[in-house]
């Protein structure tokens, strides 16, 4: 997102406004946490991203959950 402004999905490239003023994006994907950045968009550039959502680790599954397979 650049402001409220959904630039599109995360794994495609992103169109910005060239010039010398720095931009904030917020990348938010779901199941992981938002993250915000500043870019300069007077070149192209490469952001590595997380490439799956977070999953929930084993020990905040419940003890008593049973597997029905």
């Amino acid at each position: 997102m650049l402001g409220d402004r959904q630039l599109g999905p995360a794994n495609a490239p992103l169109n910005l406004p060239y010039g010398e003023e720095p931009l904030k994006l917020t990348i938010a994907i779901p199941g992981a946490p938002s993250r915000s950045l500043t870019v300069l968009p007077n070149a192209p550039l490469e952001l590595p991203l997380p490439a799956e959502r977070a999953r929930p680790k084993r020990s905040a599954l419940p003890r008593d959950l049973e597997n029905p397979f």
